[in-house]
């Protein structure tokens, strides 16, 4: 199951990294933790709540992270750490149909 994560979030490609170039396994690690703490029992809701905050975690710090704080910076735009996460990850609600689709594999309860 962990494969079939990973192949929805290459193809959701939430933080646009496949885009840009990146292996198809990008997100390995980020499925290995969905997989890991992922309960058959969870609702779509649940689901999107755990996908986003591993990304947040993954991807909510680190390089990444400081390359989108320096180029707001040097714009002039001061942003809280949560609107400079969103520019990297996007919202919440980027994550409903990532959610969704992960909620389809997993066998009923």
């Amino acid at each position: 199951m962990k494969d079939k994560i990973e192949i929805i979030l290459a193809q959701h490609d939430p933080v646009a990294l496949i885009k840009m170039g990146a292996p198809l396994d990008e997100y390995s690690s980020e499925a290995q933790m969905i997989f890991d703490n992922l309960d058959e029992s969870f609702s779509v809701e649940k689901i999107q709540h755990l996908v986003y905050d591993i990304f947040k975690k993954s991807f909510g710090s680190g390089d990444i992270y400081r390359v989108i704080e320096f180029e707001m910076i040097k714009i002039g735009k001061k942003a809280t750490p949560d609107e400079h996460i969103d520019r990297i990850i996007g919202t919440i609600d980027n994550y409903r149909l990532i959610a969704e689709d992960i909620k389809k594999i997993l066998p009923a309860p």
